[in-house]
């Protein structure tokens, strides 16, 4: 989100709790992370108290933020990556009052512990995540949310983006409880179809010209989260798409190479 906003993309307000604020919660509670059942250090976390410096400076941070909730993010130092994403193993809380965000900030800390993620971790291979920073960010409340793809995430093809939303908040479409509308836009001519929201075709176009200048920053194909609010497009999240990464860059084709594409082919 720092990186998005650095290049000057529309970025909701946002703050980050830090992993060194969680290092220094955990030694003010006397809770050793790799000592103990998973279940029970989890629990001592949610138990925990903030120091008072932590405490204050979370409040002011909060004072600044504009609108009256927040969305709470986990985001631990092992998410995200290009062979693996953690997607939907870790917290996420929506529309969390101010009084209520230490707990949501525990919650967030504490879901490092879960069996889920644990069993993630597991079958990857790799170790138990002890690291996480929290976003604590201006809750959107947009007309459409949704996902963007600069790869087809079934074919693996790279000429299309695909662009999926639904009305309201995006969480329906992330847990699969509604069908999304879905378009295609060429990579080479991004004009957007007419189809199933002509209001949002200005937005779409705005969103696609940003997913092209975020793909060259990361370097790689990318899904981006992102939301209309009134008639403003925010993005939410930017991140590798993780199945393109794992798999072997290798195209095999029957067609006469020399006949079909007599100029050089890359």
């Amino acid at each position: 989100l720092a990186d998005l906003a650095r290049l000057g993309l529309p970025v909701p307000e946002a703050f980050a709790v830090t992993m060194g604020a969680f290092s220094e919660f955990c030694r003010a509670n006397g809770i050793r992370l790799s000592e103990g059942p998973p279940e029970r250090v989890a629990e001592r976390i949610r138990a925990g108290t903030f120091p008072a410096a932590l405490r204050d400076e979370l409040r002011e941070r909060l004072a600044a933020l504009p609108g009256r909730t927040v969305a709470v993010r986990s985001s631990a130092l092992s998410e995200d990556g290009a062979a693996c994403s953690m997607a939907g193993q870790l917290e996420t809380f929506l529309d969390v009052r101010r009084e209520d965000v230490p707990e949501k900030v525990r919650a967030c800390w504490a879901g490092l512990f879960g069996p889920a993620v644990l069993a993630y971790a597991a079958k990857h291979g790799m170790a138990a995540a002890t690291e996480m920073g929290v976003i604590v960010q201006r809750q959107i409340h947009p007309r459409y949310a949704g996902v963007l793809f600069t790869l087809d995430p079934v074919t693996g093809s790279a000429d299309h983006f695909v662009i999926e939303w639904v009305e309201g908040l995006g969480d329906a479409l992330v847990s699969g409880i509604v069908t999304p509308e879905r378009i295609r836009v060429s990579r080479r001519s991004p004009v957007i179809p007419a189809g199933p929201a002509p209001d949002l075709a200005g937005v779409l176009a705005q969103l696609a010209a940003h997913a092209a200048l975020v793909e060259r920053q990361v370097g790689c194909p990318v899904d981006i989260e992102w939301c209309v609010e009134g008639t403003t497009l925010f993005l939410l999240q930017a991140r590798p798409v993780t199945a393109a990464m794992a798999r072997d860059a290798v195209v095999w084709t029957s067609t006469n190479m020399s006949e079909n594409f007599p100029k050089p082919l890359t």
